[in-house]
């Protein structure tokens, strides 16, 4: 039965016709429930005309809609058309075929490669699930624009068979029998030239005819002709059965390997045959390996083509001696291999590791600095000069890693060398260093500052451009990655709390997952996106994703305990480790970095620490709240129950600020000894500090819906005006306020990297730099003579401050103690400078951080 277009088939309505052949006429379609884009195959009438075979059919198509796999077009329903036979309802895949594209001559070795990978994986998936396709050949393999790779027809040729028919053997066919009449004679319509030996002779076939066929398919995209011809379907089929391909065709750039595996998959003997096309996914990992960036292939030599044709006489004559030698050579599946790398940093803890494209490195940050950690070798390598790095990410090629530090994209290349920037960007900071970045291979990237708006740069150095985002409601998309294909890949947050994963095209998200608590989305080749999600700890997931239709498929599952995934390679997976927890303990020191004593137990401590005026007691942010110690007994007693409650600060009488964070940040004011009694002072306010007569509070604070950071302070008394600091740098933050409330220490990006400075109150008059090295976490020395703060690479500095009128003079900083990147970098300091208070680590709590590694992850977890 012909369509029309605009004729409808149940709720499809036909567009256009795209082809007809021996299994029937192929439309597209639109659904108009689900309004998108279908293929409809109208099958046979003869299928429909015996019950029998129809029953068959409806079974097969349930098997077939199982297969559920990014290069396998999908099957999405079957339609029973009256005065016709069934329609099968299938995933539209734009592009040409491979038929097509090998009518204008052979493919290039590495198109060659990646196309063939992407079949084998598509095969893999169906045998895994007991399916052979019987009829692959260059007509049903489909690539589009992207690359990205579709195997048409799956399965179908069975499907079609008639169970009737008195030689079962031939029901192993590829396209058997006239669509016209189904009649029992059978001719073959099916192109022969991929058709297994098993197949021509009519005998019961396995999925070694598939790998026989991939062969065939392989062979002729590396030299533009098929592996068998001949003028007649007799002549092919002898030919088949009979003779070798001409090895001598292979173009010299075919590595060695390939040459083995083609050799192997088409043994006219199934028992000598490839048995799993899984051993040739691992041979082409191989090669791909070897065919990378900066890698030269070597041409075989032509003592090695002599070889090569030798051993394909071997293989014809039936020489077990040949065989013997294959079975010692032959390919074994790649394993699942899983470890962790133990990383030792001069900070213990490592986070934010990065993959590279091929697999083969992970960068993270360790300590204060960027280390890489090649997966063959022993140790990490440190890359000097990456002080204070946040999110690295890298090129396309492998060769540089791009990465934040304050308000400044640098990049260093992956190697070891300078470090260069690459743009100075907006002052924006979220309360945990959102940044991130995406290198897109057109040299161009793309970066978010977890709100506001995203940016595009060039690589090579210049401006930030906004991105113009048509998104309603948007709060942020962060944790940005690069896709096959040009999208970017992104986590999204929006005001009325939906989070989930979606991807930017062209100005716009597409959602693709929607689900609570989803951060650092990953794209793995094997099909699936990666992602963490807290559950209530830190937890890998995966699900299947169809990069063409951007759109995910079945149901998430656990990968393991962990966090932050990056993938690279063909199937390596890593992401951070089960760490030992981060467990600190609260201490008193002297100004020379001397612990003086120890307070309470060890705990996961929050940010924040204050001690009191009378240096007796302190308030403690934890992961459940914040805490009141007694400095002498360790006593303790809850002061708030919300693990979003930090940055605790002492008022006179008795009283205290803290922060709460609840979506935006607010500044709380209660009683400090007791529970409740809580009332908010300010909204978007963060990091409060006061004088030392309790009056004025100096903190951060942001309009609503901008990523800029401010310094602002308010009196208590009037605690409903809010005054900025429009003199200082914007974007600046962690404020600190001298005793007398005369000058404003804050952190400002706005050398490329953190440093120190200082202006005066009430207005904002005047600004003087105080570190020249990086600096943050500032403090007042209680005498007012000069700033603490914390360097770099964490030790301690004091910069003498002094005051002359509206003059404020600045001197060389100098360095007091060290303790390392282990240690929090918060504290607070006694009213009478003798030292201070903060959170050092406990026991070998940081001493190790480890990297979770898994190879080939996605056999363990197929679905």
């Amino acid at each position: 039965m012909s369509l029309s277009p605009g004729s409808r088939l149940g709720p499809f309505e036909i567009v256009a016709a795209i082809g007809a052949g021996g299994m029937g006429e192929v439309y597209r379609a639109r659904d108009t429930r689900l309004q998108r884009d279908v293929a409809i195959k109208v099958l046979p009438a003869a299928v429909a005309a015996d019950q029998d075979r129809l029953a068959r059919f409806e079974r097969e198509a349930r098997t077939l809609a199982s297969l559920n796999h990014p290069h396998i077009a999908q099957l999405h329903g079957l339609e029973l058309v009256e005065g016709s036979g069934p329609a099968l309802v299938m995933e539209l895949v734009d592009g040409e075929d491979l038929a097509e594209r090998l009518s204008r001559g052979p493919l290039p070795v590495e198109e060659t490669l990646a196309i063939a990978r992407q079949i084998a994986d598509a095969l893999d998936s169906a045998h895994a699930l007991g399916i052979v396709h019987r009829d692959l050949k260059p007509a049903n393999v489909k690539v589009r624009g992207d690359g990205v790779v579709k195997v048409l027809d799956f399965g179908l040729a069975k499907a079609l068979d008639p169970a009737a028919l008195p030689d079962a053997s031939l029901a192993n066919s590829p396209t058997i029998t006239s669509p016209a009449a189904m009649t029992m004679m059978g001719v073959i319509l099916g192109t022969a030239v991929y058709m297994s030996p098993e197949q021509a002779r009519g005998r019961p076939v396995d999925k070694r005819a598939d790998i026989w066929a991939f062969g065939c398919v392989l062979y002729e995209m590396l030299t533009g002709r098929p592996a068998f011809e001949g003028e007649t379907v007799p002549d092919v089929l002898g030919a088949i059965v009979k003779t070798e391909p001409d090895w001598a065709r292979l173009p010299a750039g075919t590595p060695p390997r390939i040459v083995r595996l083609l050799q192997h998959c088409l043994r006219k003997d199934q028992a000598r045959r490839l048995r799993d096309i899984g051993d040739a996914i691992a041979q082409f990992d191989a090669a791909d390996d070897a065919l990378g960036p900066g890698a030269a292939v070597a041409p075989p030599s032509s003592r090695a083509r002599m070889a090569a044709i030798w051993a394909a006489s071997i293989a014809l004559a039936g020489i077990a001696a040949g065989a013997m030698g294959w079975a010692a050579r032959r390919p074994e599946p790649a394993p699942v291999l899983k470890y962790h790398v133990a990383l030792q940093t001069d900070g213990g803890v490592i986070h934010e590791p990065a993959m590279s494209p091929d697999g083969r490195r992970v960068v993270y940050v360790g300590g204060a600095r960027l280390w890489v950690q090649e997966l063959g070798e022993w140790k990490a390598r440190e890359l000097g000069g990456t002080e204070a790095p946040s999110r690295p990410f890298w090129s396309p090629d492998g060769e540089w890693i791009a990465y934040f530090r304050s308000e400044a994209l640098l990049k260093v290349p992956a190697a070891g060398g300078p470090v260069v920037r690459i743009a100075t960007l907006p002052a924006s900071q979220g309360r945990f260093g959102s940044n991130s970045g995406a290198w897109a291979p057109d040299g161009t990237i793309t970066i978010s500052m977890g709100s506001g708006p995203l940016l595009r740069v060039a690589a090579a150095g210049g401006a930030p451009v906004p991105l113009a985002l048509r998104e309603e409601g948007l709060v942020g998309f962060r944790d940005l990655e690069m896709l096959p294909g040009g999208g970017v890949l992104g986590g999204v947050q929006k005001q009325d709390g939906i989070e989930g994963l979606a991807v930017l095209q062209e100005g716009r998200l597409v959602p693709v997952l929607t689900m609570d608590g989803v951060r650092h989305g990953a794209y793995s080749r094997t099909g699936h996106l990666v992602f963490q999600r807290m559950a209530p700890d830190p937890t890998v997931w995966a699900i299947r994703f169809a990069m063409d239709r951007l759109a995910t498929e079945g149901e998430p599952f656990v990968l393991g305990p962990g966090s932050e995934p990056s993938t690279g390679g063909a199937a390596t997976l890593a992401f951070q480790g089960s760490t030992v927890s981060l467990l600190r303990q609260l201490a008193t020191f002297t100004m020379d970095g001397a612990i003086a004593s120890r307070i309470g137990e060890p705990r996961e401590w929050n940010e924040g620490v204050a001690l009191s005026p009378d240096g007796r007691r302190v308030l403690a942010s934890a992961t459940d709240g914040i805490w009141l110690y007694d400095v002498g007994t360790g006593a303790r007693s809850r002061v708030t129950t919300g693990g979003d409650d930090v940055s605790p600060v002492w008022l006179p009488n008795d009283m205290m600020l803290f922060v709460r964070y609840e979506g935006d940040p607010i500044l709380m004011i209660k009683p400090a000894s007791s529970l409740g009694g809580e009332r908010a002072l300010a909204r978007h306010a963060r990091f409060p500090r006061v004088t030392a007569d309790g009056r004025r509070v100096v903190f951060n604070t942001r309009e609503p819906g901008r990523a800029m950071w401010e310094v602002a302070w308010l009196d208590l008394d009037r605690p409903d005006v809010v005054h900025k600091l429009d003199a200082a740098h914007a974007g600046a933050r962690f404020p600190s306020v001298s005793p007398d409330g005369k000058l404003v220490a804050y952190i400002s990006g706005e050398m490329g990297h953190d440093e120190v400075f200082v202006t005066r109150l009430p207005g904002g008059e005047g600004k003087w730099q105080v570190s020249t090295d990086g600096g943050g976490w500032t403090y007042f020395s209680p005498k007012g003579d000069g700033i603490v703060y914390r360097a770099l690479d964490r030790g301690f500095m004091f910069a003498p401050v002094s005051q002359n009128g509206t003059d404020v003079r600045v001197g060389a900083a100098r360095r007091l103690f060290d303790w390392g990147g282990g240690w929090a970098p918060f504290y607070d300091m006694s009213r009478d400078g003798s030292g201070g208070i903060t959170a050092v680590p406990a026991g070998r709590s940081v001493a190790v951080g480890s990297l979770s590694i898994i190879q080939n992850w996605h056999r363990e977890f197929r679905e």
